[in-house]
């Protein structure tokens, strides 16, 4: 997918293993989440993304917010990291995930 960033500090932490453990993750989950983003890059659209990563909506209530997608803890389960995105661009439907193929990295929270 094509991948944009919600501002320039956001992409710079993702591509930084250094950057990312000065935010607070350890070398283990800088490499997770740097794979994860790998994976996110490496698809043509969203519902090819591999199941571990377990990608949803998150909403409220009706309303859309974002995605998400885990960054799997190191025993390959679900973490307890998950990065944030919204589908960009005017070609894509909410309710047919192979439409979303650009995605804006909004962050990553801890859920």
């Amino acid at each position: 997918m094509e991948v944009y960033w919600i501002d320039e500090k956001t992409k710079e932490m993702f591509e930084s293993e250094d950057l990312l453990k000065g935010a607070g993750f350890d070398k283990k989950e800088s490499k997770k989440i740097i794979k994860a983003l790998s994976h996110i890059s490496a698809v043509t659209s969203i519902n090819q993304l591999p199941r571990n990563l377990c990608c949803h909506p998150i909403k409220q209530g009706k309303k859309f917010l974002h995605f998400t997608v885990d960054v799997p803890s190191l025993g390959g389960n679900r973490g307890k990291y998950r990065i944030q995105f919204i589908p960009v661009g005017d070609e894509f439907n909410l309710l047919d995930l192979r439409t979303i193929t650009k995605v804006e990295i909004l962050g990553i929270k801890k859920h």
